[in-house]
């Protein structure tokens, strides 16, 4: 009955008992309608998984209900990894800590190349660390800031064929012929020439 009520009206959470504002179920029920709901939920709720998953996912969201969870929560990165998995937006909620954890941004990359929108530029101009992110994802280029060195955008063709499809040349796009259409690419034939 609880559970149809605050279903129904999410609001009447903060008339509840504590017992069930500390009920997983009935904080996430009430919270599926409405994540405001969060606020009136017990302290012991801002450090559970579900309920932290729950508030990740529903970003972008009226209220932001990932600011009421706990500092610890904040600061678990694999919850934070899965949760990039159902929406990229999590990436905003990245600390300046985490986003300077170099694996971390490696696994981001790896879900999502946006995050690298959002990588350090120290990170960006090391051809080590770009390599890794090209093998991880190789679509990760469209959201380099500055220029891009020739070699990184040859590994990202190789990688994905379909990536840089604006920025082609020649060197280019025999390595995409070659890796994609493997077998398949004919050299520039002359009119003359038959098959």
């Amino acid at each position: 009955m609880v559970l149809e009520v605050v279903k129904r009206r999410p609001f009447m959470l903060q008339t509840a008992s504590k017992t069930l504002r500390n009920d997983k179920e009935v904080v996430l029920t009430a919270f599926m309608k409405d994540p405001w709901s969060l606020m009136l939920a017990s302290p012991q709720l801002t450090e559970d998984q579900d309920i932290a998953m729950a508030a990740l996912t529903c970003l972008p969201c009226k209220n932001d209900p990932w600011r009421l969870m706990s500092d610890k929560v904040k600061k678990d990165r694999d919850l934070l990894l899965k949760a990039l998995t159902k929406n990229i937006r999590v990436m905003d909620y990245f600390s300046d800590e985490m986003k300077m954890d170099r694996e971390f941004m490696l696994q981001c990359v790896a879900v999502t190349a946006e995050v690298m929108s959002i990588v350090p530029t120290s990170f960006q101009r090391d051809k080590t660390f770009m390599k890794e992110a090209i093998q991880r994802n190789g679509c990760v280029l469209k959201w380099v800031k500055g220029s891009i060195d020739p070699e990184l955008e040859l590994e990202a063709v190789k990688q994905n064929g379909f990536v840089l499809v604006n920025n082609y040349r020649d060197e280019l796009f025999r390595a995409r012929m070659e890796h994609c259409y493997v077998g398949c690419y004919l050299a520039h034939l002359h009119s003359n020439q038959r098959l």
